[in-house]
């Protein structure tokens, strides 16, 4: 190598040239990546394919579309897609009963939420345990992990425990574990003057194909309830159109739900096209985790019906994506609408205030119980879903909307809790909730 082609070299790698970089234009740009990958495959030293040229390609092109960290546009293995489509699956399926938090790096699983009855309660596992090992193997895929917790009932699965600082292996059952989009039960609840109403506790946690036929049973169940409390915490969204769907069941026939805008259709407005299931008072939950669908569905109860929500600003997720399958079975996931409220609001990436603002976090982990629990129903799925709809099989074509966690989240929120009973004082959200319905009702 001769003197001018190692100081250009040192150019290149030099920060002047990564401050220019973002400003000049890629002019001439089908011809450069061509021109470059010919000279990757003829020159670079590594043993590299054109195929695998072409998947880092588009695996960069639609990770560029994406903002904050965030990967609302990706590329999506067969696998993946297999995995999503089973995760939508309300039906039972064969593990130890968890809802988990993933984390990459660590190869770890958190447990969120313990299903009750299940082989993990019945072995002692508890929240905030980590997963670190299934049958001695560390997992850095967490479909991996995930399949290889689950397997055929009656058969045992070994798995290693983090608790605190102590190390420790469980070995449980498999049995069959099934969970429902949507929670609820009827309370009497003492007013100051000692009078009883009947308050219903409505949790949707996420919005999967059969959400909205599962919560108009719920909904028609609450008849009796005097006022409700929504809650929305921790649902991260789900499909788009059923979150729609859902939302129609609390407003009167004729009000606008949702407002998307996208490239090829320039606006269109959602109406809702039944009679208001829900004719009581209504307080709604939410929290940081309450994200897309779900922040859309508190938004538009606020605007509608001036109804009050209380805790946490949510997310911020307010766009939908698609997923179309491609020729070779994998599929491209990406951005086309952005999503707005009937007073024309978007939140994306600034996410929804409260009205009354409760904290729901804490830097000591107090011993707080499950609202799940309360409601004496199942918990979430294993792994939280990555929202989509399939068409047929695996071929997608609706729109989708789900946000991703951050590996630093607390896991200090009692709505992540499991118990055999719930006060009111083990969660602060619910109980401003409450407060403020008993004046209503």
């Amino acid at each position: 190598m001769n003197i001018t082609s190692f100081i250009i070299i040192l150019t290149f790698l030099s920060p002047l040239s990564a401050q220019t970089e973002e400003t000049e234009k890629f002019t001439s740009a089908k011809e450069a990546f061509e021109k470059i990958q010919e000279m990757i495959l003829k020159e670079h030293v590594g043993n590299v394919s054109e195929e695998e040229l072409y998947l880092a390609a588009t695996r960069g092109m639609l990770k560029a579309l994406n903002r904050n960290g965030q990967n609302w546009n990706a590329l999506m293995s067969p696998a993946q897609l297999k995995h999503m489509a089973s995760s939508l699956k309300t039906e039972e399926s064969h593990g130890i009963g968890v809802a988990v938090k993933f984390y990459p790096r660590k190869g770890a699983a958190r447990i969120q939420q313990i299903l009750e009855g299940s082989p993990a309660e019945k072995s002692g596992l508890q929240v905030g345990d980590q997963i670190v090992r299934v049958e001695g193997k560390t997992y850095r895929d967490p479909l991996k992990m995930h399949n290889k917790i689950k397997g055929p009932e009656g058969e045992k699965v070994t798995v290693t425990i983090l608790r605190n600082k102590n190390v420790f292996e469980k070995t449980l059952v498999r049995e069959k574990v099934g969970w429902s989009p949507v929670i609820s039960k009827v309370s009497d609840v003492t007013h100051d003057n000692s009078s009883t109403k009947k308050v219903g506790f409505l949790r949707i946690r996420s919005f999967t194909p059969d959400s909205p036929e599962v919560l108009k049973e719920h909904l028609t169940q609450l008849n009796s309830a005097q006022g409700i409390v929504l809650d929305l915490r921790n649902n991260m969204g789900g499909i788009f159109d059923k979150a729609v769907a859902s939302t129609d069941y609390f407003l009167p026939e004729g009000q606008t739900i949702a407002i998307i805008k996208g490239k090829s259709e320039k606006q269109h407005t959602f109406v809702s096209k039944h009679p208001a299931m829900v004719r009581v008072p209504l307080v709604v939950l939410i929290n940081r985790k309450t994200s897309a669908g779900a922040e859309l569905m508190a938004a538009t109860l606020k605007e509608s019906l001036g109804v009050r929500l209380v805790g946490e600003k949510t997310y911020g997720k307010w766009n939908s994506q698609v997923i179309r399958k491609l020729p070779n079975n994998y599929a491209v996931r990406y951005t086309v609408h952005e999503i707005y409220t009937p007073q024309n609001h978007n939140y994306n990436f600034v996410g929804l205030n409260p009205d009354v603002r409760v904290s729901q976090y804490f830097r000591r982990r107090p011993l707080l119980k499950s609202f799940a629990s309360l409601l004496n129903t199942n918990v979430s799925p294993f792994i939280s879903v990555k929202s989509f709809q399939p068409n047929q099989g695996l071929s997608i074509s609706q729109e989708i909307s789900s946000s991703e966690e951050s590996e630093n989240d607390s896991d200090t929120d009692p709505t992540h809790q499991t118990s055999k009973s719930l006060q009111e004082s083990d969660d602060p959200q619910l109980q401003v909730a409450l407060k403020i319905l008993k004046k209503m009702i």
